[in-house]
């Protein structure tokens, strides 16, 4: 072990996620991707969804339905196949 923080290069197919907080971030390790959803930047509130894979370290902006409000501060799993997005309300 080096203990050395190593940096990869990240690309993207599409605009990679704006910086923010109060979003959410899952890990699939069937596909071995981070899945970002939502959070909030100066009062803009995103309802988008990012993935990042790990193996080629790139960027998706994933089209997906969703059918809420923008929202921040939730948490979603991802169970036998299939994400779920959990909201606090």
């Amino acid at each position: 072990m080096t203990r050395k923080w190593n940096c990869p290069e990240v690309f993207t197919e599409s605009q990679k996620p704006e910086y923010r907080m109060g979003h959410t971030a899952t890990y699939d390790p069937k596909l071995r991707c981070i899945y970002v959803y939502g959070g909030s930047k100066n009062q803009r509130w995103f309802h988008d969804v990012h993935m990042l894979d790990l193996e080629e370290w790139k960027w998706s902006l994933l089209k997906v339905e969703l059918l809420v409000r923008p929202q921040y501060y939730r948490f979603f799993a991802i169970l036998i196949d299939r994400m779920y997005i959990f909201f606090l309300l």
